[in-house]
């Protein structure tokens, strides 16, 4: 029998029996087979509704089928109408093809949509100062299918731009102004950074200590938005066109992933909550609501400069002479003899090496423990740990190879 999704009663159940009809005319069988058959699709309250039944009380999968739908009718999906259309608009910085992306899916929950509410509702929900407002306004395209047209023209003209401005990039003190400037999406003064925020590198953030909330993140944005104390964000690093179009951060107010799953909006609400700002909005420490972003962080990272194989410096233990380096190598291979108790490394802590770890080691040593890092946009993919002073040192030609500037340094 082909496959189909279990019902559990929390779903569509008329999108179930459509599904499983859908399925059962692919095999041509009889109304008894499909009553004997549609069981085996439903699990949970939904079987045990079914076992519920009395003996020979259905004659029909039509029968069926409806008093199944009836009696899950609560878990039914409302259906929008076509007025729902009118809140959706384009966003202040949002692309006409993300705008589009959302309209789109909106459409698909309305049903028999007349195209001329369709093609009202899109010129509507347009941002009016952006130049494809201006232009159907200026040649009105007259009907949906020229307007999807002339907006997929619009789309493609967008992207091209986006990728060349991205090649070429801008000035180096046209970046640093707009990396001091940020402006909020609802308007408002800009936030000044200083050079030294800029270089100071951000703390790691402990997702398991956050504070538990009893709503959602977008919920709390809508209610904080106008509050002088939250900090708005940079905008986002990576490439526009790199980014899933489909989703919209109102914090960021831009695309690439959903104001729920903005791990900066998280961090600002914390902060606000530290500073007893935000107290309705915690919950009881079992009803947490956050995670960690996991998709937003890859998202605001840069994209990947290049990668560093290894950057290495002289042989640590051993010393920097000639001289000192034999010697080392003769205690290496002495095997023979007995370790030097005394000179025996034991962590203080065992925090991450324990005692046993040392066992047979000859010290001082010079044994990697080698972990890839991120540094400076790169990936660096050999980086020893605990190597002695030469790790320590990089050398000028380095820092240029990682294309860091010297106001950085």
């Amino acid at each position: 029998m082909p496959q189909c999704d279990l019902y559990d009663g929390t779903g569509d159940p008329g999108e179930h029996v459509y599904q499983f009809q859908t399925n059962m005319l692919l095999l041509q069988v009889s109304d008894a087979v499909m009553c004997r058959g549609f069981p085996t699709t439903l699990r949970k309250a939904a079987h045990a509704w079914f076992k519920s039944l009395q003996p020979r009380s259905i004659y029909s999968f039509g029968q069926l089928s409806d008093l199944f739908q009836k009696h899950f009718v609560s878990s039914r999906s409302r259906r929008k109408n076509s007025a729902s259309l009118l809140n959706i608009v384009q966003e202040k910085n949002e692309s006409l093809a993300c705008f589009l992306g959302r309209f789109n899916t909106a459409t698909l929950e309305i049903d028999n949509l007349d195209e001329s509410v369709k093609y009202t509702a899109f010129l509507r929900g347009l941002r009016p100062t952006s130049k494809f407002a201006f232009s159907v306004n200026k040649s009105p395209p007259g009907n949906m299918k020229a307007l999807l047209e002339k907006a997929n023209k619009y789309i493609q003209a967008e992207e091209y731009l986006e990728t060349h401005r991205g090649r070429h990039g801008e000035g180096k003190e046209e970046q640093k102004k707009r990396s001091r400037e940020l402006t909020p999406p609802q308007g408002g003064k800009p936030i000044k950074r200083s050079k030294r925020d800029e270089r100071r590198p951000e703390e790691p953030f402990a997702w398991e200590n956050l504070t538990p909330l009893n709503a959602k993140p977008s919920q709390i944005l809508h209610e904080i938005k106008d509050n002088k104390a939250l900090q708005w964000p940079d905008k986002l690093k990576s490439r526009p066109n790199k980014r899933n179009k489909d989703l919209w951060c109102h914090f960021h107010n831009d695309h690439g992933h959903t104001t729920d799953n903005c791990g900066s909006l998280k961090r600002a609400i914390e902060a606000l909550i530290k500073r007893g700002q935000l107290r309705k909005f915690e919950a009881p420490r079992e009803e947490r609501l956050q995670t960690p972003p996991a998709t937003e962080e890859r998202e605001d990272r840069e994209e990947n400069a290049g990668i560093i194989n290894t950057i290495s410096g002289g042989l640590a233990a051993g010393g920097s002479s000639g001289r000192a380096r034999k010697a080392y190598a003769r205690e290496v291979y002495i095997t023979s003899q007995p370790l030097n108790k005394k000179s025996k490394t034991v962590p203080v802590a065992a925090i991450t090496f324990f005692e046993e770890d040392s066992k047979d080691i000859q010290t001082p040593h010079d044994d990697p423990l080698v972990i890839t890092v991120r540094a400076g946009n790169f990936d660096v993919k050999r980086v020893l740990i605990d190597n002695g002073s030469s790790a320590e040192i990089l050398f000028f030609d380095a820092f240029k190879k990682m294309n860091i500037p010297m106001d950085r340094l």
